[in-house]
């Protein structure tokens, strides 16, 4: 709970977040909103406690909340298409020249220098109508025991896939992610565990599919439509029942093409997609917004956790074991949280827009967690609204 504390609180550094923990006031804080009883561990022990954590112990957090987010009917409004939009993609979370362990994956430069590196797979429910996302336990890429090649993004996304349909037993779900997901392989898993999908697909990667299409275009044998409003024209066609690829002609894919045109540009702005979704005029336009809200992942989650206070490139400790991974799941934990607040809790959107920025935000939380006496998160959120005018928190005075 220290370690959660340290990325709720957005402290830039385990460093940062020790040099106070000492003090009455910041006891009594962690007590009262964290739980942690005692002394919090230095920045040392905290590393030492944390290496050897099996990442999947933490993952049960992620479920926990969920699961609740389920049963308080939080999921029903990020349905689309009448589904959850599930979104997936990777970020690397630690690099080094120097330092490496047995979970690090490795490459070697043209140089000859050594890079060691962990990443992980994010999987994000995301709605085209709403700014929160609620991100999943991710799949970490990581050396796996006994391999003797690095793991990579598709390999955790087959090791994903079963645990999301295991927490989601009974729930619709739309999986949709970039090109390297729309394989024959990968496909069928989708189809195994039930998984509905809009894929990106590159012309390079299925020149058999897009010929296909072109002829059926060529042909008038799919739809089409175009339509121009405010000076932006977009437009739309559409087929069903195409085969895949040669290697997998029983696998039949539906394929939706976008392009869009700005009233300043010459060039269109295009995009095509594989579903297995039903293609007709009422759907391909939900379908495409669905297809592109993949950019949520990427500058909802990543660039947030990059550049709005959590750190995520900054290198909190590496360890021998699971360190690395164990605070990119707190962190992403601690992320989730924030975005359950944001979508669920009246006084933190209060106080999230009292401030212009996430930064702000969390710069005044801190101010407030290590100079007073705090009781509960009430206080603290109504405290920002309302600059404690009430007197909710105590000052600390020693």
């Amino acid at each position: 709970m220290s370690g959660a504390a340290v990325f709720s609180l957005k402290f830039p550094s385990l460093l940062k977040f020790d040099e106070n923990r000492e003090e009455a006031h910041i006891k009594h804080n962690l007590q009262t909103l964290y739980g942690v009883s005692g002394q919090a561990p230095c920045d040392t022990q905290m590393r030492t406690i944390l290496d050897p954590v099996e990442p999947a112990q933490v993952a049960k957090g992620f479920d926990t909340l969920h699961r609740s987010l389920e049963r308080n009917g939080v999921l029903r409004e990020f349905k689309y298409l009448g589904a959850l939009v599930i979104l997936l993609d990777a970020t690397g979370e630690y690099s080094s020249n120097c330092i490496g362990c047995p979970d690090c994956c490795t490459r070697t430069h043209s140089d000859g220098t050594v890079e060691y590196y962990h990443q992980m797979l994010a999987a994000v429910i995301a709605c085209p109508n709403k700014k929160t996302v609620l991100p999943l336990a991710p799949e970490p890429i990581i050396k796996q025991k006994d391999a003797s090649k690095n793991d990579c993004e598709i390999n955790a996304a087959k090791r994903l896939m079963p645990k999301i349909r295991k927490l989601f037993p009974k729930r619709k779900i739309i999986i949709a992610a970039d090109g390297i997901y729309s394989k024959g392989p990968f496909i069928k898993l989708l189809k195994e565990l039930n998984f509905d999908y809009i894929l990106v697909a590159k012309e390079s990667d299925h020149v058999n599919l897009v010929n296909e299409y072109i002829e059926r275009r060529v042909a008038s044998k799919a739809e089409e439509y175009e339509e121009t409003k405010d000076g932006l024209t977009q437009g739309f066609c559409w087929t069903n029942d195409l085969s895949l690829n040669a290697s997998h002609s029983d696998i039949k894919v539906n394929l939706l093409n976008f392009w869009e045109i700005k009233q300043d540009e010459e060039k269109p702005h295009s995009w095509i997609w594989i579903t297995n979704l039903k293609l007709t005029r009422r759907s391909v336009c939900r379908v495409m917004r669905a297809g592109r809200c993949r950019w949520k992942v990427e500058n909802e989650t990543f660039n947030t956790l990059k550049n709005q206070g959590y750190n995520l490139e900054h290198n909190y400790g590496h360890g021998k074991q699971h360190l690395a991974t164990v605070f990119g799941y707190l962190m992403l934990l601690m992320f989730l949280i924030d975005q359950i607040q944001e979508a669920c809790c009246p006084l933190f959107q209060a106080a999230r827009n009292r401030l212009h920025s996430r930064t702000s935000l969390w710069e005044k939380l801190r101010g407030f967690f290590t100079n007073y006496f705090i009781e509960s998160w009430e206080d603290i959120w109504l405290s920002v609204i309302y600059g404690n005018q009430r007197g909710a928190l105590a000052p600390n005075t020693s």
